[in-house]
């Protein structure tokens, strides 16, 4: 009888209704920050500061590994919820648009992502204060490449084949979302019967791939910058949320889904995700995005689920979810302008007093925090939102807050 419950069937209502995850938008937001908090280590050492990640210390690989954690969040939402809307579309039309779905996407993810390609790649290297003593005199070192890359939306390859471009090295998740995206909609068109298997099947055959470039440059049979082309495309991270939605839609695991929406439950939830990733082998580390997805995948199914979710149902989380795209392009830029521009008398006072270093981390990681969060809310207002409006009319299943 347990088992039976465990697996009973409990099918989502697919009617007209607008699609709506509530609680998600503030999970979005804590994965951006999250990034940001280990790129202002990684950042503060490029500038010549302080930082803790010159340190074999725990709290600096525990702070490090947050910003993949977030990546990884990242990811298997996007694949959570475009999966969900495919499967709510196929349902009510008996087909995917694929037309509305890449004007979708690209409607969302093109205009802040091209405007700041060009701010990377134009903009910033005229400004001394982004000058970067490594990657800033690379920068023009097949500039054109880079760019049409970066354009192309494969920006990993730049990073794999040449160098980083400065503070725009991020931009690489995004690529891996797009390219997802470019593939994934033809799936729920042209096969009829998409099962949870067929899934299963996709991402068993992608482990398997990349295990395999792994060995073949283990073995220096294919060049590196090839395997980590690779190893960067986490397209498995967003099969597992595709996964979760299917599951969610079809009403498996009913029981499962109840119990997640406990919140003690998802607090276990994220310290197990915490605690593989913070204590998972370096050798490792290509695997921890596997390990931890289904239990991100957990949390979002739990998050969404559940029906007491006024705090992270606050108006001002939703507005900091909805920013959170841009909070993410941003942020690197906004702390370089934060560490650099921190006033000369607040650096000599912080030098001389005893705990002048903790103050200082607190005034970089706030001032960063606040910064971009306000540059990210102007981008929204300004230049994503007609972007945004624009984009609903080629909604064929509505989404959002009513």
């Amino acid at each position: 009888m347990a088992i039976y419950l465990f697996l009973r069937p409990c099918r989502m209502n697919l009617g007209k209704k607008k699609v709506y995850f509530k609680g998600l938008h503030a999970l979005r937001f804590f994965a951006a920050v999250f990034v940001l908090i280990s790129h202002v280590e990684m950042i503060k050492g490029g500038l010549k500061v302080n930082n803790i990640y010159g340190n074999e210390t725990f709290f600096a690989h525990a702070l490090e590994s947050l910003g993949p954690m977030g990546v990884t969040f990242f990811f298997v939402l996007s694949g959570f919820l475009i999966t969900y809307l495919l499967l709510v579309e196929r349902s009510r039309t008996n087909t995917v648009n694929i037309k509305s779905f890449y004007m979708r996407r690209a409607l969302r993810i093109w205009p802040i992502y091209i405007l700041f390609t060009l701010i990377a790649f134009f903009l910033l290297p005229e400004f001394e204060i982004f000058s970067h003593y490594y990657l800033s005199p690379l920068i023009d070192d097949h500039k054109s490449t880079k760019l049409l890359m970066y354009l192309l939306f494969v920006p990993g390859f730049v990073l794999a084949i040449f160098k980083s471009i400065p503070w725009a090295g991020h931009l690489w998740s995004i690529g891996v979302e797009e390219q997802f995206y470019l593939a994934w909609p033809w799936l729920f068109k042209l096969k009829k019967r998409l099962t949870v298997s067929n899934l299963f099947a996709i991402l068993i055959g992608i482990i398997l791939i990349k295990t395999l470039f792994s060995g073949l440059n283990h073995y220096q049979l294919i060049s590196l910058w090839v395997k980590e082309i690779v190893a960067q495309s986490k397209f498995e991270c967003m099969i597992i949320g595709g996964i979760g939605a299917m599951f969610l839609i079809h009403g498996k695991y009913a029981l499962l889904t109840s119990k997640m929406t406990k919140s003690s439950n998802l607090i276990i939830v994220a310290c197990i995700a915490l605690f593989i990733t913070w204590f998972t082998p370096d050798k490792l580390n290509d695997v921890t995005h596997l390990i931890v997805s289904p239990l991100f995948l957990l949390l979002i199914i739990g998050v969404s689920q559940g029906e007491k979710r006024k705090l992270l149902e606050h108006k001002y989380f939703i507005f900091l979810g909805n920013i959170s795209y841009g909070f993410y392009l941003y942020h690197m830029v906004c702390v370089v302008l934060i560490i650099k521009l921190m006033p000369d008398s607040i650096n000599y006072w912080c030098a001389h007093n005893p705990n002048g270093v903790w103050l200082m981390n607190i005034l970089y990681y706030v001032g960063a925090l606040i910064l971009t969060t306000a540059i990210s809310a102007i981008s929204y207002q300004f230049v994503e939102r007609p972007f945004l409006r624009l984009k609903t009319k080629f909604a064929v299943v509505k989404s959002g807050k009513s």
